[in-house]
């Protein structure tokens, strides 16, 4: 996984932000030593410097210090534990990792160490397996690759890269999307997906195969999971009963409005709105 893919993982342009008053945010109970392991576990992964971190949350140097224990002169800040903790919920709530993940951290001295053990060796085999697993369900036009997608790209490339962080290779990702699609009808290659994975916006990429297959690879394993659908996906069919627009290209689509002073956006279900400059 080269930086650039690494850098998209851990800070996408196109995450919806989550605002610091977000009910889901209203209370946290991650202790200060808690805290203070997840923001070593970020540091040492290499995902920021100390100093950026100190930037990203809005934090001076002496009060990062002071709360990791280091300057036992000082007070340990109770904002410092605040800031940290909306931090690192608001990248869970996005799906996000809070750590790069470790088999793209340069390990010294590698040559010395021991070759896994055959049962280790199968045992991180059958968690990829099941990472990419999407059992034997098959979805309402699936056979034809024309099943209707009731999510929008941002929240399909939110998915790919939690699973992307987890150690799943790009093109390992991209032979199990290529399964999504009809017999017959070509693969998708690591390519296409990079290059979905680098839109922006809510609805940027919805023409792409790798929308449709990563819609349908995610969807088969919910199923296969027996999970419900979330309040978002309930939503989205109510707004989107045929399922979300995949042949329109919102880059390149032009739209006549009432008014030269009114703009065109999508708000976070996909759905256009019309509003003035």
């Amino acid at each position: 996984m080269d930086r650039d893919l690494i850098e998209r993982i851990l800070f996408p342009d196109d995450e919806e932000e989550i605002d610091d008053d977000d009910p889901r945010l209203s209370s946290y109970s991650d202790t200060p030593e808690q805290i203070r392991t997840k923001i070593r576990t970020w540091i040492d992964s290499g995902a920021q410097t100390e100093a950026e971190f100190q930037k990203t949350i809005g934090i001076d140097d002496i009060d990062y210090w002071s709360f990791l224990g280091y300057l036992t002169s000082c007070d340990p800040k109770r904002d410092v534990h605040k800031k940290a903790s909306l931090f690192f919920h608001k990248r869970e709530l996005q799906g996000l990792p809070i750590e790069i993940p470790k088999r793209n951290v340069a390990k010294p001295e590698a040559s010395k160490k021991k070759k896994p053990t055959k049962s280790a060796a199968k045992g991180k085999s059958d968690s990829m397996e099941r990472l990419l697993d999407t059992g034997d369900y098959i979805l309402p036009g699936e056979i034809e690759g024309d099943v209707d997608i009731f999510e929008t790209p941002r929240e399909v490339r939110r998915k790919m890269r939690a699973l992307l962080a987890k150690g799943v290779t790009q093109a390992a990702f991209a032979r199990a999307l290529s399964e999504m699609l009809p017999e017959g009808s070509g693969t998708l290659n690591p390519q296409t997906m990079k290059a979905f994975l680098a839109q922006k916006g809510v609805m940027d990429g919805n023409t792409s195969k790798a929308f449709y297959c990563g819609y349908v690879f995610f969807e088969k394993q919910r199923l296969r999971d027996n999970k419900p659908m979330s309040k978002h996906r309930e939503t989205m069919e109510e707004l989107h009963p045929t399922g979300v627009d995949t042949t329109h290209n919102p880059k390149t689509t032009r739209y006549i409005t009432s008014s030269a002073t009114r703009s065109l956006t999508y708000d976070q279900y996909g759905v256009m709105h019309s509003s003035r400059y």
